[in-house]
């Protein structure tokens, strides 16, 4: 009798996929199954990862392959591919919802310009830095990044609204991490239960891009900068085996680092690939690291977003060849998707209800 071992898959868009415990049953005399969990980790240069999120494109090539995911991690935008994935959404619906997201104005906290008046648009040149101050208890408070992020926020609320109800993440279709960072004591930490979208605004909170999140008493940040590529918490989870996605930026040479924010981008940089290759240094056996070529898309540069998705399936039909060794029979694949239904509010609201921001 057949039985499933552990297979973690690791990306480093942070979305980590294993399978479960139960059982599956398969073909007489093959090889048993390992728990499967992609652990995907974006490498955060401002953004960590941003629309370098091509980890999605590799998830369609796992489906297609019929290849079982049991656990998801993620960091950065890993956590926001991975989140979705692990609420049930299919990879071809995550890739047109995240392509017609208008990142410009998600990355903004202005109105949209087409809504506002033009002495309003008068003002847009006379701030080259547009950060809002505000007061407590008397005293002037500054924000902790340019953005406050509640237009991500939205749109991260919108998209997981089929599992709002869900606080335990183990009962999401696929159980699910979300990786951020303790910005007061650089500690990795490991979201498994709570809110699903301030989970994953905090795993993208992009140190001084977009400003911290607190969460029980912890002022958290992009996870990046602790734990780009997350395979040590899929293993934590129960995969055996990991398939590690590396989408992570390249560091930059002098003639590219322009202004502060490519002194910020460059120091986030060091610091994530310091842990990326730690990460990396624990692969083994039957482990697989897919690279996506990402060269020229930028960070911020989302409107290629779609690009960075076609370059991530790119990759993954690359490594075919090895990802079969993880496929299983049409009818287990069948029996695998039938034990990890979506939530039962599958639809997805073209605006968040009134009050649930």
């Amino acid at each position: 009798m057949s039985f499933r071992r552990r297979l973690s898959l690791a990306s480093l868009v942070v979305c980590g996929l294993a399978a479960g415990p139960a059982p599956v049953g398969g073909a007489a005399g093959h090889p048993p199954r390992p728990r499967r969990a992609p652990a995907s980790s974006h490498r955060p240069c401002l953004a960590g990862g941003g629309a370098r999120g091509g980890a999605r494109g590799v998830l369609k090539v796992l489906e297609e392959l019929r290849i079982p995911v049991d656990y998801v991690a993620g960091t950065s935008i890993g956590s926001i591919v991975g989140g979705l994935y692990a609420i049930g959404m299919p990879p071809d619906r995550m890739a047109e919802e995240l392509r017609t997201i208008d990142w410009e104005d998600a990355l903004s906290d202005d109105p949209s310009r087409k809504d506002r008046d033009f002495r309003r648009k008068e003002d847009d040149p006379l701030y080259l830095i547009n950060v809002e101050l505000g007061l407590s208890k008397g005293k002037l408070v500054v924000p902790t990044g340019l953005v406050a992020g509640q237009k991500l926020g939205y749109h991260l609320r919108r998209l997981t609204w089929p599992a709002s109800s869900v606080h335990d993440f183990d009962r999401l279709s696929i159980p699910y991490r979300a990786v951020a960072a303790d910005i007061e004591t650089g500690e990795v930490v490991v979201l498994g239960s709570g809110d699903l979208a301030r989970a994953l605004r905090a795993s993208m909170a992009i140190p001084a891009f977009f400003s911290a999140v607190e969460w029980e008493g912890r002022l958290l940040v992009d996870g990046g900068v602790a734990r780009n590529l997350p395979v040590d918490v899929v293993r934590k989870m129960g995969a055996e085996v990991v398939i590690a996605v590396d989408i992570s930026t390249p560091m930059l040479k002098r003639s590219e680092i322009k202004g502060f924010l490519g002194i910020v981008e460059q120091t986030t940089n060091l610091l994530t690939r310091v842990n990326v290759e730690s990460q990396i240094g624990t692969l083994q056996g039957r482990d697989l690291l897919i690279t996506p070529d990402l060269g020229g898309i930028a960070v911020l540069g989302f409107p290629r977003f779609g690009e960075a998705i076609e370059r991530g399936e790119a990759a993954g039909r690359a490594a075919a060849e090895k990802l079969r060794a993880f496929s299983v029979s049409p009818g287990e694949y069948a029996a695998w998707k039938a034990a990890h239904p979506p939530p039962a509010a599958a639809s997805i609201p073209t605006s968040c209800p009134t009050g649930s921001h």
